[in-house]
């Protein structure tokens, strides 16, 4: 962790034309920005990792890596590290006025469309595909037989037998010793 003395001045920093308010400011030591990892690299960087002494910070599939004194890994807001050495790696813009005390960060966003390059000066025509498509059958119409008949198929029905409260019929005869032959 990096002491800071106490009459180390005051710098503005400002991220794309905005302000940025911290707790803990950043600070001219030694004619550089210096400044805590939380809020002023952590905006903009998409990760950062800390690997020994060493904090590592990607944008963009761009990488930068800041030798610190001592890491506390769960306080970036008191890890300061040099703002210039820390966003210039990745393609960040970084200017600092000396007379007004103000660091002034510049983002350059990716362009969202872009043109393709030609690859030929004709324009290519598009070929053909062959795609198999079965013909399609149609189907055989309904013929028409007149409104429709109810069923004429009887259906076998069964008719119900009481149950004793004895069981099946054998056994009732049983029971009061009859036989049935």
């Amino acid at each position: 962790m990096t002491i800071l003395p106490v009459s180390a001045p005051a710098v503005t920093v400002a991220i794309d034309g905005r302000e940025v308010r911290s707790y803990e400011p950043a600070v001219l030591i030694d004619d550089r920005v210096v400044a805590p990892v939380a809020p002023f690299v952590t905006q903009l960087a998409d990760r950062v990792v800390i690997d020994g002494s060493w904090i590592i910070i990607e944008r963009a599939g761009r990488v930068a890596r800041v030798r610190v004194d001592t890491v506390d890994p769960r306080r970036y807001d008191v890890v300061y590290v040099s703002l210039a050495a820390a966003l210039r790696p990745l393609g960040i813009t970084v200017h600092y006025d000396p007379g007004t005390r103000r660091l002034t960060v510049t983002t350059h966003p990716a362009p969202l469309v872009t043109t393709p390059v030609p690859s030929a000066s004709e324009p290519l025509e598009p070929q053909p595909h062959v795609v198999f498509t079965p013909t399609p059958q149609a189907s055989p119409r309904p013929v028409y037989t007149g409104p429709p008949q109810p069923r004429r198929t009887p259906l076998p029905a069964i008719a119900p037998t009481p149950l004793s409260p004895y069981g099946s019929k054998a056994s009732h005869g049983a029971a009061f010793g009859v036989r049935r032959e």
